[in-house]
């Protein structure tokens, strides 16, 4: 037996009445274009509305909105616009609710503008934002910030008015705003805002936590980061990989190694497994200061447990390993050099896969080892790099070739100690 739908029982009554000698009404539209919107069936609310007008019914605020929302939700925003701009034009009385649905049309499709354009009409009207109102326009700016990261500060104007409407702000407001101060590189503000939710009675999730701690991390706060991550446990939350990702993002940028190493071992400890992202920073804070020994420790880790290596970990190795004048590891960097050689070629990235082969060239030559490096140079399956702009020039003095190996870095109790600093 086939299954007949909500809609389909609502339009059938419907379809009897010009047999029944009955006359539709607006309010009868209005009542079936809200149950298209609920059922998500927008291709029936149009054509209830193309209908509605061939009667010469104007639709009213509760048809309108019903069709906007529906738009919103069928990632058709542009044409929702279209039936606001429309309503508008043949002045139709609308509402709050139907603002609001409109202001959520442009959520969908990021149009900051148009919505802030909505809330002005909406004043002019002598009409009042609502939470909701608020909550869709700071989520519409935030997902614009995406082109404008300088977009933060309408989003914090935008609180700031509710507020001094005596608005009670919602969590998708708090959140959307957390969002675009982390977008905009705000940490400072972003912790402001984590302390007024907390004001108004809301408890933040694990979402927005990790929001604050990654606009920390964009400004190399790691010890307003360390802060945060020991918040957690009282507000009852887990931290997950991408709370530690940024947190060691954030050590990364502000050059302390040691931290990122931690954040690397307190990862594992709490049952997660780091990612090429935070052996990526980790390997990283380790570099810029001059700790390529242990560096390459961690990219053997990787190795061990399967973690394939993306770009950035190729280019990160290979420019550091240029960098560095003093390393004691040459033929432990020479084979790992190799080994990105072989694999960039593999991939298919051979720009990269000859840049690894002159850097390992001229380890060797600067080891007087020129035999070696010839032989890696021109030998198969790597193409020979080209001489012109390659960077491989002559060396004049050779370095003595260092034997010493770098022991592991040793992380027990060193999370706690950097959190007392």
């Amino acid at each position: 037996m086939q299954r007949v739908s909500r809609l389909q029982l609502l339009l059938c009554p419907f379809a009897e009445f010009p047999a029944r000698s009955l006359v539709p009404t607006v309010v009868t539209f209005s009542a079936l274009t809200s149950a298209c919107d609920r059922g998500s069936h927008l291709g029936h609310g149009l054509r209830l509305l193309a209908e509605a007008r061939r009667r010469d019914l104007k639709p009213d605020a509760v048809m309108l909105s019903s069709l906007i929302r529906a738009c919103a939700r069928g990632e058709q925003w542009e044409h929702g616009l279209h039936l606001m701009a429309d309503a508008l034009r043949r002045e139709v009385q609308v509402d709050t609710v139907t603002y609001n649905a409109t202001i959520s049309a442009c959520e969908t499709g990021s149009r900051w503008q148009e919505a802030l354009g909505l809330l002005d009409d909406m004043r002019s009207s002598a009409l009042r934002p609502t939470v909701v109102t608020y909550g869709s326009l700071i989520s519409t700016v935030e997902k614009g910030m995406q082109w404008e990261s300088s977009r933060w500060e309408d989003a914090w104007c935008l609180m700031a008015d509710m507020l001094d409407c005596k608005i009670q702000p919602s969590m998708i407001a708090f959140s959307a705003l957390v969002t675009a101060c982390d977008k905009g590189e705000q940490w400072a503000r972003a912790l402001s805002v984590l302390g007024g939710m907390e004001a108004h009675a809301l408890k933040p999730d694990l979402v927005f936590c990790n929001a604050a701690i990654s606009a920390c991390q964009k400004a190399g706060q790691w010890t307003c980061g360390l802060a945060l991550l020991d918040g957690l446990g009282g507000r009852n939350l887990q931290p997950d990989s991408i709370t530690f990702n940024a947190l060691i993002g954030a050590a990364e940028r502000g050059r302390e190694w040691q931290a990122a190493s931690a954040l690397l071992v307190e990862m594992r400890s709490q049952g997660l497994r780091p990612g090429v992202v935070s052996y990526n920073s980790t390997m990283q804070a380790l570099a810029r200061k001059g700790r390529m020994d242990l560096a390459l420790n961690l990219l053997d880790e990787m190795t061990s447990a399967a973690i394939h290596l993306d770009t950035q970990s190729y280019r990160l190795l290979i420019t550091e390993c240029e960098l560095s004048e003093a390393l004691s590891r040459e033929v432990d960097l020479f084979n790992t050099l190799e080994d990105i050689s072989h694999d960039m070629h593999a991939l298919g990235d051979r720009a990269l896969g000859a840049a690894s082969a002159n850097v390992a060239a001229m380890r060797l030559l600067s080891a007087g080892c020129a035999a070696e490096a010839a032989a890696l140079l021109a030998g198969p399956p790597r193409a020979r790099p080209s001489a012109v702009g390659s960077g491989l020039l002559p060396v004049g003095s050779a370095e003595a070739a260092g034997s010493a190996s770098a022991a592991r870095l040793r992380s027990e109790g060193c999370l706690a100690s950097l959190k007392k600093k």
